[in-house]
């Protein structure tokens, strides 16, 4: 299991960014952000279920209760940013988008949905902007841009806790309640 819920390569295809001059602060940021959904979502993603694939094949049996399309799995020999496309209910296997690389181990871990992946990308690019020289004098910034991407946030709508836009959490979606 990794840190980064997505890669860098993935924030920059959803965002549309081809040049390679915020790529430094890409990697410092992914980590952070990757941990503060898992703690705003309070979800660590550490549990993993049992699986058997094979390399070079895209099918999996994963043991548990039923994943949903769209998962996206970490674990030995799967390659970043894999998720499920699909579930076969005659054979019992799921199918995903990309092929197992490796097949010694016998779990996955599922992680976020794909459905995500486009405001936690959104996320490390707020985190990425509020690491310039000129952001830290700007306190009260409503309005930011990077390349071709813009955005504005009132300071109302920062969440105080988290730090993001609310917009941005509201998009990850339901938190994990956690009982008892």
């Amino acid at each position: 299991m990794q840190i980064e819920l997505m890669t860098k390569s993935l924030i920059k295809t959803l965002l549309g960014i081809s040049d390679t001059s915020y790529d430094t602060n890409i990697d410092l940021q992914l980590p952070i952000v990757s941990m503060d959904v898992r703690k705003y979502l309070n979800q660590n993603y550490q549990k993993y279920r049992t699986a058997t694939y094979s390399i070079g094949e895209n099918t999996a049996v994963i043991g548990g209760k039923m994943l949903d399309i769209g998962t996206v799995l970490q674990g030995t020999g799967i390659p970043d940013d894999t998720y499920i496309t699909s579930y076969d209910y005659d054979e019992d296997e799921y199918t995903v988008n990309n092929t197992f690389t490796a097949s010694d181990d016998d779990r996955v871990f599922p992680t976020i949905s794909i459905n995500q992946w486009n405001a936690i990308a959104r996320m490390v690019m707020y985190k990425v902007s509020k690491m310039t020289v000129t952001s830290a004098t700007e306190k009260d910034l409503v309005s930011k841009a990077i390349d071709s991407l813009s955005w504005t946030f009132a300071d109302g709508e920062i969440n105080k806790k988290y730090g993001y836009p609310q917009k941005l959490l509201d998009e990850l979606g339901a938190r994990f309640a956690r009982v008892g």
